[in-house]
This record gives structure tokens, C-alpha cells and sequence, in this order.
């Protein structure tokens, strides 16, 4: 007999059941794969969210993604399942490979929080540039002498 491998699946349960019928559907997923000899690893429940282009005729759908540890042979009988399980609008069914796993180990790179000055802070700047500019722009005889007596201090 073969070794058990890790698969992921996600799947997408028909959006207009009740709580409860969605808890049944998902309940009868883990129960098809306990009962061939497979254990559930994790089981996250996305929730309701918009489908991107309706699938036979629905707009919405409740994702769920699970990872279990299963025989390749019951993998046929899951997707048959999957295909027959009328609720169950879509699935994506896949091998975890070691790869995937050491990308999973490894920490996403996360950026350092920029310290955003606040709105007066930069209204300040602004004000002052502003200023700066409007100074070089009108230069007048009295101006150029008050630039020369603040120069003048500013050197002693």
C-alpha cells in the first residue's frame, strides 16, 4: 500500500444554503475523508464572498480550504464525490510538495512601518516652500535689502 501524501483542497459550497446546510456540506467533506482512511490537517472556513462570474447561474458561494493526509487511490473517489455533490459548485484538489511546504516555513518579507508625517506637518512644508518661492519670485529693492540684513545676521 501507498504512503499517505498531504493534498489541499478548496472548495466552493452553493451560496444560498442556510448556515446549517453549508455546516452538513462541509461536515460530509471531512467525513468522505475520514472515513477512507485520510485525516483532516486544517479546515478554514473563508466564508460567504462574491463569485468573480456567476457558476450555474449563482453569484455567490461560501470557500472553504482544507489539507488532509490521504492515500493517492481515494483521490478518484474524491473527486467523483466532488463531482456528484450537488451543493458544491467548485473544488480545486492538489498534491502539497516540498516545495510548497518550504515556502509555507518561510516568513513573508514584511515591510517596516513608514512614519507618515500628519496633515498639518505637511501643510507646514508646503506653506513654507510656497514662501521660498514666492520670495525669489518678487524681488523688489526694499526685499533685496531685508534679504540682506537676514543674511547678515544669520552669518554673526
Amino acid at each position: 500500500m501507498d504512503q499517505k501524501r498531504l493534498y489541499e483542497t478548496t472548495f466552493i459550497v452553493n451560496g444560498s444554503l442556510d448556515d446549517a446546510q453549508t455546516e452538513a456540506v462541509i461536515a460530509k467533506v471531512q467525513e468522505i475523508i475520514t472515513k477512507n482512511g485520510g485525516e483532516v490537517v486544517s479546515l478554514i472556513r473563508w466564508g460567504r464572498k462574491r463569485l468573480a462570474y456567476p457558476i450555474h447561474h449563482k453569484n455567490n458561494g461560501f470557500y472553504v480550504n482544507c489539507e488532509f493526509n490521504a492515500y493517492p487511490q481515494f483521490i478518484q473517489e474524491f473527486k467523483r464525490f466532488y463531482f456528484l455533490e450537488e451543493n458544491i459548485i467548485r473544488y480545486l484538489l492538489i498534491v502539497v510538495t516540498k516545495n510548497m511546504l518550504k515556502a509555507k516555513v518561510v516568513k513573508p518579507f514584511v515591510l517596516e512601518p513608514i512614519v507618515v508625517a500628519s496633515e498639518t506637518a505637511i501643510e507646514e512644508i508646503i506653506i513654507k516652500e510656497e514662501l521660498e518661492n514666492a520670495k525669489e519670485e518678487i524681488e523688489t529693492p526694499l526685499t533685496h535689502e531685508l534679504h540682506k540684513q537676514q543674511d547678515s545676521k544669520k552669518e554673526e
